[in-house]
């Protein structure tokens, strides 16, 4: 697997997709161990239109 920086990804999402990403990091401190569970939605301008069923690349 190849991993990327964001801002090299940046050019093809916006031409390829509708939104953003929004991600949400949650601190979880269960067991002694800190960790972060990362979750992602779309964001999009109240009254614009993205397909529900695409994913972000």
């Amino acid at each position: 697997m190849r991993h990327l920086p964001l801002l090299a990804l940046l050019p093809s999402l916006a031409l390829a997709q509708t939104g953003a990403p929004f991600i949400t990091a949650t601190l979880l401190c269960d067991g002694g161990k800190p960790r972060v569970a990362l979750t992602q939605q779309r964001y999009v301008r109240l009254g614009s239109k993205a397909p529900d069923a695409q994913s972000w690349k």
